[in-house]
């Protein structure tokens, strides 16, 4: 009996580590992806609506936490209709071959109050490692994963060697979990 006890005493806090580490679904309706970037010397803003995907977060552990987040290509808003449209296009996102661009992390690490969450992110059926700054807050709605990166557009073979384009484009992203 003592064994018994002991064992279950040595398994408990396993247990509730494990039940913090459920996976929750990213809330579409409350999240959004947006980005800019210079064409002829304007930033031009533009978002991604509804990301999908799923995280698994626990602060204390870290390495068992985890990131998976898509968005559709065919939701791109840049307040133009015949920008959004060729933006679609094979010269540049090629939605129809391409639907999805896709995060998913390897490693999540924390440095003072904010993350930093390595992975590989697929635009246009190219894969790339990645890093990207993120900080968590959590209230009784949601928690919320809030960052910034930047990505070099042609890594990714999105937009050829257009000169009037910019090469970088800055992305900020605001993802709900509850």
């Amino acid at each position: 009996m003592k064994t018994i006890l002991k064992t279950l005493f040595l398994l408990l806090p396993l247990s509730y580590s494990m039940s913090q580490l459920s996976a929750q679904n990213i809330q579409s309706e409350k999240s959004e992806v947006t980005f800019k970037i210079k064409n002829l010397g304007f930033y031009v803003n533009g978002t991604l609506s509804n990301p999908t995907g799923e995280i698994v977060w626990n602060e204390s552990n870290l390495s068992a936490s985890k990131i998976s987040a898509s968005v559709k290509v065919s939701t791109i808003d840049t307040d133009n209709g015949t920008r959004d449209k060729h933006l679609k296009q094979s010269d540049y996102f090629y939605a129809t071959k391409y639907p999805e661009i896709k995060f998913h992390s390897t490693t999540i690490s924390k440095s003072g109050d904010d993350y930093t969450a390595k992975g590989k992110m697929t635009i246009k059926g190219t894969e790339k490692d990645i890093s990207i700054n993120f900080s968590v807050s959590e209230n009784d709605e949601a928690t919320t994963f809030k960052g910034k990166f930047k990505i070099d557009r042609r890594k990714f073979k999105v937009g050829g060697g257009s000169f009037v384009l910019s090469d970088d484009v800055i992305v900020k992203f605001e993802l709900a979990t509850k």
